[in-house]
């Protein structure tokens, strides 16, 4: 995930980044947005789970550590994403054994 416009975060401050995917995109699809393990360790990158748009952006929230403004350059790499999908309408059925109408379950005594 890349920076698309050059910006200066001020010191001790948080701000929200318009980053783009730049790995396979589809639009509408859920990713987990994480730092690099290279990133700079005075800016810190959200983790989040964030859905990409018809345009290949998505949001990062960052956060400014430093006493000092750090600049990001266009193009920069802000992080890594993760596709991951969506459960839906999940049931989870019960076990035959499982109790059934109230019935207290005897715990083993020791």
């Amino acid at each position: 995930m890349i920076t698309i416009e050059s910006q200066q975060i001020p010191p001790a401050s948080k701000a929200v980044i318009c980053a783009e995917i730049d790995e396979d995109y589809w639009p509408n699809k859920l990713w987990i947005v994480e730092a690099t393990k290279e990133f700079r360790p005075t800016l810190l990158v959200g983790k989040t789970l964030a859905m990409t748009r018809q345009d290949k952006r998505v949001s990062v929230r960052v956060l400014n550590e430093c006493k000092l403004p750090i600049k990001l350059s266009k193009g920069a790499i802000l992080g890594q994403c993760q596709e991951i999908w969506a459960v839906i309408n999940c049931e989870i059925g019960l076990e035959e054994d499982s109790m059934d109408n109230n019935e207290e379950r005897q715990l083993p005594t020791t």
